[in-house]
């Protein structure tokens, strides 16, 4: 057995002749910190869930204790309890066994580095029956957490979800305090096993407006479009210029573009061109994806983050799956090579690659059909 099989192996369990039931998801844990983590923690609190809370920095969660978490514009507006004791509140927890243990749904949200992480910590922490959300997926997630789940002994019956982005769209205004849109981008979603994607999404509509279900995880993760800010980063956003700490009096910050530049356009269409080819190579049809402009307001070290997590997390993988197909994708490799000399890393090693996942000898082909078949 090839490593990509037994990783496919690790996770798959027979497939019953009768559609699952849609889980009940009384019991959530939410490992994370930011405004999505908050998001999240709210968001299933006033659905009705108990939510635990891990962050690795406590002094967030004791912040924001004092206060709660408040949701204004729309989605669950009110302010929720944060408070370790209370039965009614969402609960911060210390430590992540604790946190997940019996947990009915465990989210994951975060950065590649944050998702890594917990990846390596959950290994040998989780039980048959229990599901696990990556939240962004961006590009191979799930199959990057089953990587680590399988190598760290965890039994077989874990689902994984992968969401190409969040339910909904938020922005952090003060400490615990969250500004909700009432628009947000469609967003979509696949398990792995395959055959659990319907009960999720129908356990999660319960909690926030209804996701598109996407065939496998192979879908969500080459149709994802966290690559699609990264354009905007290098040409016109936080990894070309910072703004100055202190302005001359009288004088404003310069302000960004409202619209993409024909040079930003050109660059966003060749990279979705290859996309779509790497994507096609899989059996997946890539649609045409919005362009990634950073949100109104945001902070120039979140819209950081967000490009090098697009790069690492997002065009990397790419590049990954094209070498496995055998297509050639070279701006997204040129992409890849400038913003790590723009950052001064090695983002190409420190991606999300196949081949460091077990998957460097597979078959295209086969792997699809592994992925496909999952759950039986």
């Amino acid at each position: 057995m090839s490593d990509f099989e037994a990783v496919v192996a690790a996770l798959s369990t027979a497939t019953s002749e009768h559609p699952a039931p849609a889980p009940t998801w009384g019991e959530i844990a939410v490992l994370g910190s930011g405004a999505q983590a908050w998001a999240y923690a709210a968001g299933f609190h006033a659905g009705g869930a108990r939510v635990r809370w891990w962050v690795s920095r406590g002094e967030e969660a004791a912040r924001i204790g004092a206060s709660g978490i408040s949701v204004r514009g729309g989605g669950p507006v009110g302010n929720y309890r944060v408070d370790p004791e209370a039965d009614h509140a969402i609960r911060p927890i210390p430590w992540i066994d604790q946190a997940v243990a019996g947990a009915d749904l465990v989210v994951v949200v975060g950065s590649l580095t944050h998702q890594r992480a917990v990846g390596m910590r959950l290994a040998g922490l989780l039980s048959e029956g229990q599901t696990v959300a990556i939240s962004p997926g961006r590009t191979f997630g799930a199959l990057e957490m089953a990587w680590w789940l399988r190598t760290g002994g965890s039994h077989q019956g874990v689902t994984l979800i992968e969401l190409q982005s969040c339910p909904f769209s938020v922005s952090a205004v003060g400490t615990g305090q969250l500004r909700w849109s009432e628009s947000a981008p469609a967003a979509a979603l696949a398990a792995y096993p395959a055959d659990r994607g319907e009960p999720a999404r129908q356990s999660l509509a319960a909690f926030f407006p209804p996701m598109d279900l996407l065939p496998t995880v192979l879908h969500t993760s080459l149709t994802e479009s966290s690559w699609s800010v990264v354009p905007a980063g290098i040409l016109d956003g936080p990894m070309t210029r910072e703004t100055p700490e202190e302005l001359l009096p009288g004088a404003a910050p310069l302000p960004r573009p409202a619209v993409p530049s024909p040079e930003m356009e050109s660059l966003l269409e060749a990279l979705r061109e290859e996309r779509a080819a790497v994507a096609a190579r899989w059996g997946v049809r890539a649609p045409q994806v919005p362009i990634g402009t950073p949100a109104s307001g945001s902070e120039g070290e979140v819209l950081r983050g967000a490009v090098l997590d697009g790069t690492a997390g997002s065009l990397v993988a790419l590049c990954s799956a094209a070498a496995l197909a055998a297509v050639p994708v070279p701006v997204t490799g040129s992409v890849v090579t400038l913003v790590s000399a723009m950052c001064g890393r090695d983002l190409r090693s420190e991606g999300r690659r196949l081949e460091s996942l077990g998957w460097a000898d597979a078959d295209v082909d086969a792997v699809r059909r592994a992925v496909g078949r999952a759950g039986g």
